[in-house]
């Protein structure tokens, strides 16, 4: 699509080199999230620090710009500075972006590219009703200057490493005057930007909304939602009721050093991503390679290690047979004990327990048996037939 045939749009993105992977995440998203006809004026700050080396940032297209800036005010007062240092005058546009270099995105399925901008995903859920629009909503709260006995906001609030609003959502932050103040205090940039920005908007009668699944269609003026999630941040590993966020489905993850050593999926997954995307966009494309069929142990010692701290007294031997027909060589619930944890446990294979597990009962993993050096040295061959 032509240049100008969108309506006027500012993004800015704040990018500190404070974390291994934010380079990285800026690169990303100069190469996938930036086009030089998409419509859209980008304004890319670069936070300084005394000792703190810049390193070699990418290329922009024409349509955008680097500015630097001292790391202060947090990411909200940043935003602010833009606009009173005359950066970028918020009149000049009708839509705004805010994003940080702690994510890594845009992450668009293949079956829903080139029939509109990413940006649009976020725009399109902006109307006369919803002023704000991210990835994730969170009603993890926080308390007023970091004192628990104190004050709390519990409001339900869209995350800001990325967020998106248009210009009377915009006018009602600066309206407020401390969503975009030069806070020196997390704990007050928590308050009154990452909680205030919400709430702002919510006093203003206006709505929230995000790409989130489970959050489809929620009211969120109606206060009986306001304890969404029981109060867990979503983005932690299984925080979201038990599962965890997709790439595919907020567009946007966070990818820190410390989440991917903690191997969180959804920042794996984005790692991953990344790579084929990068090998897809030099021509050389890598359809060949499988980590897992290299060395699965990585993969299968977390349910294992489950597996053998329940230990084979409640696993249901029978029915594991039943299920499985074709092992009906092995004769005895040692044997396909040992079976299930070489293999039959990741394989998809039937399998039940026939009594609740407590760990804390238990004291710990049962080691008897098969134990972990046992299992390593692979699975008979109707198990590796079934893994092809």
């Amino acid at each position: 699509m032509p240049d100008g045939s969108w309506a006027p749009t500012l993004l800015v993105y704040v990018f500190s080199n404070t974390d291994p992977e934010y380079i990285n995440n800026l690169r990303f998203f100069v190469q996938f999230g930036m086009a030089p006809d998409d419509g859209v004026t980008y304004i890319i700050v670069v936070q300084e620090a005394e000792g703190q080396p810049t390193p070699e940032l990418p290329m922009l297209p024409p349509n955008g710009r680097y500015v630097h800036h001292n790391n202060e005010c947090y990411d909200w007062g940043t935003i602010g500075w833009v606009f009173s240092s005359g950066k970028a005058n918020p009149e000049d546009y009708k839509f705004f972006i805010f994003m940080n270099s702690s994510v890594r995105g845009p992450f668009v399925p293949p079956y829903a590219r080139g029939g509109t901008r990413w940006h649009d995903l976020f725009f399109n859920r902006l109307s006369d009703h919803v002023k704000l629009v991210g990835p994730t909503i969170s009603c993890e709260g926080s308390p007023f200057e970091g004192n628990a006995k104190g004050e709390w906001r519990t409001n339900p609030h869209v995350q800001s490493y990325v967020l998106a609003t248009d210009k009377v959502g915009l006018d009602v932050w600066l309206r407020d005057g401390n969503v975009f103040h030069c806070w020196s205090s997390m704990w007050d940039v928590i308050w009154h930007g990452e909680l205030g920005s919400s709430l702002a908007l919510l006093k203003a009668g206006f709505g929230l909304d995000s790409f989130m699944m489970r959050y489809q269609d929620v009211d969120w003026l109606d206060q009986a939602n306001w304890k969404c999630n029981k109060q867990a941040n979503p983005y932690g590993e299984f925080y979201l009721d038990g599962v965890s966020l997709n790439p595919f489905e907020v567009l946007f993850v966070k990818v820190k050093e410390r989440v991917v050593q903690s191997d969180w999926s959804f920042a794996l997954q984005a790692v991953k991503y990344t790579e084929w995307m990068e090998a897809q966009a030099s021509g050389k494309p890598d359809v060949v390679s499988n980590v897992y069929r290299d060395d699965p142990k990585p993969f299968r010692y977390p349910r294992l290690a489950w597996m053998q701290a329940r230990g084979p007294d409640c696993w249901d031997e029978t029915y594991y047979l039943q299920q499985n027909p074709d092992l009906g060589h092995y004769t005895t619930k040692e044997e396909l004990w040992g079976h299930f944890l070489r293999g039959g446990a990741y394989e998809g294979r039937g399998f039940r327990f026939t009594c609740p597990y407590d760990p804390m009962a238990t004291g710990g993993v049962d080691t008897s048996g098969t134990g972990l050096a046992a299992v390593e040295g692979g699975t008979d061959a109707a198990a590796a037939a079934a893994q092809r």
